[in-house]
């Protein structure tokens, strides 16, 4: 029998990948996907998987767009889920034991521990080992916050800490490291313009390299070894981009987008 859990999952072009994610929650009721506008089969490739699919003709931000999600879902309980994320088995077994003890006065959220694959591999320095994420809630306690980019699963009432793992490939190759770090910045960047402020341009480097110094240094990335170099190099261009207010975006190759 199905776990009483609402995996939710919103996407655009995220055909590449998705098929994954979805294998791994299969164990789950029901599966939402909250769609874009996708042109790459990933309608298709979730409705072939019995998805419960809307396509939405707006994009109102991550946060919003995962409400919408959390909204449709029927379940007792809310496995929230990103494209490029997948559930280990590990994890399978505990939600499917937290979910079917039913009890009535224990935590009402859960976070997970994320394990970060940087270009193929795994990443447990420099701010990357750990990465705890809240993913499993009871529906009725918690909604997201509606930040249109780095959202959290606001949860009311207790939350307790598992061990099992999610595994998360947001970074499959360097250009997808370029486009996540762009969409970010041109997220943030367009907050700051509703908001009535004009994006700094004093001091890029110097941000860009505190930045840099915190992950590889200061948050020992150089146990990483030379890919623990790129991913605090990667974090200082991102920061460098968003303080100067540069948007190279058109210079970098288009492919399938992803989901925060």
């Amino acid at each position: 029998m199905a776990t009483d859990c609402s995996a939710i999952i919103i996407t655009k072009n995220e055909a590449h990948q998705l098929e994954q994610c979805l294998k791994s929650v299969a164990f789950c009721r029901e599966i939402i996907v909250v769609d874009s506008g996708s042109t790459d089969g990933t309608v298709e490739l979730a409705t072939q998987y019995g998805c419960t699919v809307v396509v939405t003709k707006d994009w109102p931000g991550f946060g919003a767009q995962k409400q919408r999600a959390h909204d449709l879902a029927s379940a007792r309980w809310i496995l929230s889920i990103d494209a490029d994320e997948v559930v280990s088995r590990e994890l399978r077994e505990r939600i499917e034991l937290i979910v079917s003890s039913n009890r009535a006065d224990g935590a009402r959220g859960y976070s997970v521990r994320r394990i970060n694959l940087f270009l193929g591999q795994e990443l447990r320095h420099g701010g990357w080992g750990d990465d705890d994420v809240v993913r499993l809630a009871m529906k009725a306690s918690c909604r997201f916050t509606p930040d249109r980019v780095h959202e959290k699963l606001s949860v009311d009432g207790p939350i307790e800490t598992i061990s099992e793992p999610l595994v998360h490939d947001a970074r499959a190759s360097v250009q997808d490291v370029l486009e996540k770090q762009m969409r970010y910045v041109l997220l943030g960047l367009g907050s700051t313009a509703r908001g009535g402020g004009v994006p700094r341009i004093s001091l890029p480097l110097f941000s860009a390299l505190m930045t840099f110094l915190n992950y590889y240094i200061f948050r020992l990335g150089f146990l990483d070894g030379a890919l623990g170099f790129f991913a605090a190099a990667s974090r200082a261009q991102g920061k460098f981009w968003k303080k100067s207010g540069l948007s190279p975006i058109s210079r970098v190759p288009r492919s399938p987008s992803k989901t925060g």
